[in-house]
């Protein structure tokens, strides 16, 4: 997906976050959204998702922890929410998202 979006490719880049912020919502109670995308497991084995590139490690999986953080708190996601609603979340599917 980096080779993409640094060829100007931002097809893939938006479809992924248009899934993750329906997954978020949904996940949180939001009935407005609704989440189509792959489940857990599917969508991080290149086997059945072709953008992924490899099985996600530990390292893998804590750096995206990161990274969304430090995106909702520059688009003005309070740090309770962070760490109360949507930490949680992420972590409830480390173990789906983690195969290697």
């Amino acid at each position: 997906m980096l080779g993409e979006v640094g060829s100007g490719n931002l097809s893939g880049f938006t479809k992924l976050s248009n899934n993750l912020t329906n997954f978020f919502a949904v996940a949180t109670g939001a009935t407005d959204y609704t989440y189509t995308g792959l489940n857990m497991t599917a969508a991080h084995n290149p086997a059945t998702n072709n953008r992924m590139g490899a099985k996600a490690d530990s390292t893998d999986f804590n750096n995206f922890v990161g990274d969304v953080a430090k995106g909702a708190i520059q688009n003005g996601v309070s740090t309770d929410l962070i760490n109360n609603h949507i930490a949680p979340i992420i972590f409830s599917v480390e173990g789906q998202v983690v195969q290697k």
